[in-house]
């Protein structure tokens, strides 16, 4: 029996592909990544959540992953459902891309829109229109951009809402039995009231806005 004194032909190419793999991964610039998980509530009843997946490429773009489902339930029988993908692309503080669909209790709904030729193009909902270039969406996971605007493309219904968006002030948040400081923001369109609160470091915590029966829906960024 023949014992090799060093490693074979085939393994020597394997361990150079291998490190050659390595090396490029280590020069490519990385791309971040970051969730956000929201628990949902009416009132103080969970009904389900929402998830935000935020990624920074190697070319600048900032890519949005939205995915919302809830469930409100009364004597134990659902009596609403409700689901939302979207997904969203950004370069230089504008809208390059939207891609959305909703369910509200059974009634479809889908939104569709690019960038192109000094345009912001919507193909859906039909029929297709068109705005200025630099759109912004309901980017609530970035303050600074989302206060910057006077309006917002719902990605929902695909109009664009005329919205203000002013500072309430400082506030303590109870997170887990413990008070935490936060800036509290409205964000106030002619058919919607959102509350919103952010860390001093602009991280989303929390989310109130009215609901019908004089509910309260609630997002609470989950630990």
């Amino acid at each position: 029996m023949q014992v090799q004194s060093g490693p074979s032909r085939g393994g020597r190419r394997a361990a150079a592909a291998g490190a050659a793999a390595i090396a490029l991964a280590a020069a490519l610039p990385a791309t971040a990544e970051r969730a956000l998980q929201f628990d949902v509530f009416l009132d103080d009843r969970a009904i389900g959540s929402h998830r935000f997946l935020i990624r920074d490429d190697a070319d600048g773009r900032e890519l949005i992953e939205s995915d919302a489902r809830f469930e409100v339930k009364l004597l134990g029988l659902v009596v609403y459902r409700y689901s939302h993908m979207a997904r969203e692309e950004w370069s230089a503080g504008c809208l390059q891309r939207m891609d959305a669909r909703t369910d509200d209790n059974g009634r479809p709904l889908v939104v569709s829109g690019r960038a192109t030729a000094g345009l912001f193009e919507l193909s859906q909902p039909q029929p297709a229109s068109a705005a200025a270039a630099c759109v912004s969406g309901y980017a609530y996971w970035n303050p600074a951009r989302l206060q910057e605007q006077t309006q917002l493309l719902n990605p929902q219904t695909g109009r664009f809402d005329a919205v203000s968006v002013t500072l309430v002030g400082e506030e303590w948040l109870q997170r887990q039995g413990s008070a935490v400081a936060a800036r509290r923001y409205r964000l106030q369109s002619p058919d919607l009231t959102v509350h919103l609160w952010y860390s001093a470091a602009g991280d989303w915590l929390q989310l109130e806005s009215p609901a019908r029966g004089g509910r309260t829906l609630r997002y609470q960024l989950r630990e």
